[in-house]
């Protein structure tokens, strides 16, 4: 892990509502199925999702170190060669016209690609508000351990903790690192959304179920306002399921404008 990309916490949660058929048959499907599911982005919930687009003006010299250091996964049809290619694509993104084909193609690439949106805290008092049914819902712990984070990487996808801003990242396509693109491009957000902590994960090319390591999930957290038939509910699915992660109670402090997290009997 690097500063722009640091290291996740132990644990990181996903906020879920519970009450109605529908809402239990996907919390089943979370649970017992151990499947995450990555919203499509254009499905997300913020309008300038994939809106902060990088600038495209750069020197030929950069724009050609650019798509020689990539030429290992340039498509190349026969009978052009890759330095054929890449001499194409220099001339092309030295054009309105070209940079704006390159806008498209990423935008078209983030419409492929799936989200799964997880917080950094189970204690969140708007969180449990906004996303678990006005604190009558649940809060699932996932241990972000070496396998998770293995399994994260290993099918592709990333693992990103989401920066907050007044401004868009001002970035350039040529000129950026990798990382510098990925957080201008699926790791910024308005920094009215701070109070999420939100971390992604990002599955290129995979918008739905995604099966996780069953393991990971190690414990459920009932909402000070789920009533019974709810917890009875969230207490069998926890009794049959292997492993059988932990359950707890969020409750809200005696002195303070606070949720307590207690370990449940």
């Amino acid at each position: 892990m690097t500063e722009m990309f640091p290291s996740p916490p132990v644990y990181l949660y996903k906020y879920r509502v519970l009450g109605g058929e529908q809402a239990r048959a996907r919390l089943r499907e979370l649970v017992e199925g151990a499947t995450l599911y990555c919203s499509a982005y254009e499905d997300l919930n913020d309008p300038f999702e994939g809106q902060a687009l990088p600038q495209m003006e750069s020197s030929r010299e950069s724009m050609l170190k650019f798509w020689v250091e990539r030429s290992h996964v340039l498509p190349v049809v026969p009978p052009m060669t890759p330095a054929e290619t890449i001499a194409q694509l220099v001339e092309a993104a030295g054009t309105p016209q070209g940079r704006e084909k390159l806008h498209a193609t990423m935008k078209g690439l983030l419409r492929t690609g799936g989200v799964c949106c997880l917080a950094d805290a189970p204690d969140s008092v708007p969180m449990w508000s906004y996303y678990a049914d006005g604190h009558k819902g649940v809060c699932l712990r996932f241990r972000v351990d070496d396998a998770f984070i293995r399994w994260a990487f290993g099918t592709g996808g990333l693992l990103i903790k989401v920066h907050y801003s007044h401004e868009y990242p001002h970035v350039n396509f040529f000129e950026a690192s990798d990382e510098e693109l990925a957080r201008a491009l699926i790791g910024t957000k308005a920094i009215e959304w701070k109070h999420e902590g939100e971390w992604r994960l990002v599955m290129p090319a995979t918008a739905g179920p995604v099966a996780y390591p069953r393991e990971n999930l190690d414990g459920i957290i009932l909402g000070a306002r789920a009533g019974k038939a709810d917890r009875d509910f969230v207490r069998k699915l926890v009794g049959e399921r292997t492993p059988r992660p932990l359950l707890f109670n969020a409750r809200p402090a005696e002195a303070s404008f606070a949720l307590k997290i207690e370990p449940e009997g």
